[in-house]
C-alpha cells in the first residue's frame, strides 16, 4: 500500500523541517503515536538513528522502532518504522513555495498485514488504520501551522 498527500505550510521550509525532524513534536503532529522513549543521549540527524516509540494501532500499544535512513536538511527525509505487525517506510520531501511558506509532500508504504497479535485479519484493516492515522497527522500538521511553529 502506498499513500501520499502534498500540503502548503506557511512557514519558512528551515523552520517546517527543524519542527518536523525534532522528534519531541513527533507526539502533537503524528496521529498514533503515544510516548517516545528518548534519553539525553539519544539522537537523530543522521542514517542509522533510532527512536523507540508507543504507538496506538486498532485500539492496543504497540512499539516501534523508528529509524532514520537518509536525511538532506531543510530538504528530503527518509525514515522507516518497525513494529510487531510489518514496516511503515516514511519519506518527506520539502521545498519552497514562495518566500515564507513550504511545500511538504509526504509519502508513506507498507505491506498489507494479515496477523495482528497473533489473530488472522482482514489484509485491508492495518493499510485503512494506517491511511487513517496519515491523514489526521496532515491535519495535525495543518492545525499547527496555521497558528504558527510553536515554540
Amino acid at each position: 500500500m502506498r499513500i501520499e498527500a502534498t500540503q502548503r505550510i506557511p512557514a519558512p521550509r528551515r523552520a517546517v523541517y527543524g519542527y518536523l525532524v525534532d522528534p519531541d513534536t513527533w507526539i502533537y503532529w503524528m496521529a498514533g503515536i503515544i510516548d517516545i522513549s528518548r534519553s539525553e543521549h539519544t539522537t537523530w540527524t543522521q542514517p542509522g538513528d533510532r527512536i523507540a516509540v508507543g504507538y496506538r494501532l486498532l485500539g492496543r500499544r504497540i512499539e516501534a522502532q523508528v529509524e532514520l535512513d537518509e536525511i538532506q536538511p531543510a530538504q528530503y527525509v527518509k525514515l522507516h518504522a518497525t513494529t510487531p505487525v510489518g514496516t511503515v517506510a516514511e519519506e518527506w520531501f520539502l521545498s519552497d513555495a514562495g518566500e515564507t511558506s513550504t511545500s511538504l509532500r509526504t509519502v508513506y508504504e507498507t505491506d498489507e498485514p494479515t496477523n495482528f497479535f497473533g489473530k488472522i485479519i482482514d489484509r485491508t484493516v492495518i493499510p485503512r488504520a494506517i491511511e487513517r492515522d496519515f491523514k489526521a497527522t496532515m491535519g495535525n500538521l495543518e492545525q499547527i501551522f496555521a497558528m504558527g511553529i510553536p515554540d
